[in-house]
C-alpha cells in the first residue's frame, strides 16, 4: 500500500492533474459592509461592528468584483482566494492541469449580504469566530479565474472535458443461455473466459 504524506506546504512543482474541492471557500478573507455614509468599511469579528474605511488592493478588488449599492451590503473581499489560486498554478509544469471546485457566485449575481457560514460536525451553525466551528464563505470564481488566466464550468463541464463521467461501463454484448441437461455451467460465461480443466479421480 502507498502512503500518502501531507506537507504544510505546497512543493515547487506540481505535476499532472491537481483538482482543489472545496479549498479556497476555506480561506480567509476580510468582509466589507456599506456604512450609512457611502464607504465600505472592514467588518469586525464580532459580526456587527464596522471599522476602518476599504483602502489599497482590498478597495481596488471591491470596486471592481463586488461593488457595494446600499448600505448594509456585504461582500467577502476575495484577494487572498486569488493569491492563493495563483500559488497553485504558478507551480505548475508543462502539460499539468489544476481544477479548483468551489461554492461560487459571479460578478451577475453577487448575493447582496455575502454568503459566510459556519460548519460544525457537519451540520450548519452561526458563523462564530471563536474556535468551536468551521467558518466559509463562497468564492468570486470570476476573480479567481481572471487571476490566472483560467476559465469557469460547471463541475460536469470539468468531468466531461478530462474524461470523466459518471455512465456505467457499456455491458457485454453477449447472450447469456441458461444451462441445460446437456450443456456445462461454463456455457453461461462470457465469451473469454476458460474453463479450468476437469480432473476425475
Amino acid at each position: 500500500m502507498t502512503s500518502i504524506e501531507l506537507d504544510d506546504a505546497l512543493p515547487e512543482q506540481l505535476d499532472g492533474l491537481v483538482i482543489a474541492n472545496e479549498l479556497l471557500d476555506n480561506i480567509p478573507c476580510e468582509i466589507a459592509e456599506l456604512g450609512a455614509g457611502g464607504e465600505p468599511r472592514y467588518l469586525l469579528a464580532d459580526g456587527n461592528s464596522l471599522g476602518p474605511v476599504v483602502g489599497g488592493d482590498d478597495r481596488a478588488w471591491l470596486d471592481h468584483w463586488w461593488p457595494l449599492a446600499e448600505p448594509g451590503d456585504r461582500a467577502e473581499i476575495g484577494i487572498t482566494r486569488d493569491v492563493v489560486w495563483a500559488g497553485v498554478v504558478r507551480r505548475l509544469a508543462g502539460g499539468a492541469l489544476a481544477v479548483a471546485i468551489d461554492y461560487g457566485h459571479v460578478r451577475e449575481d453577487r448575493p447582496v449580504y455575502g454568503t459566510v457560514t459556519g460548519f460544525r460536525g457537519g451540520r450548519h451553525c452561526d458563523p462564530v469566530p471563536d474556535g468551536s466551528c468551521d467558518i466559509a464563505a463562497h468564492v468570486a470564481v470570476d476573480a479567481v479565474a481572471a487571476a490566472v488566466g483560467g476559465t469557469i464550468r460547471t463541475q460536469r463541464e470539468a468531468m466531461l472535458a478530462l474524461g470523466i463521467t459518471a455512465a456505467t461501463s457499456r455491458p457485454c454484448p453477449a447472450r447469456v443461455r441458461p444451462p441445460s441437461s446437456s450443456t456445462r455451467p461454463a456455457s453461461a460465461r462470457s465469451p473469454g473466459f476458460r474453463e479450468p480443466p476437469i480432473r476425475t479421480s
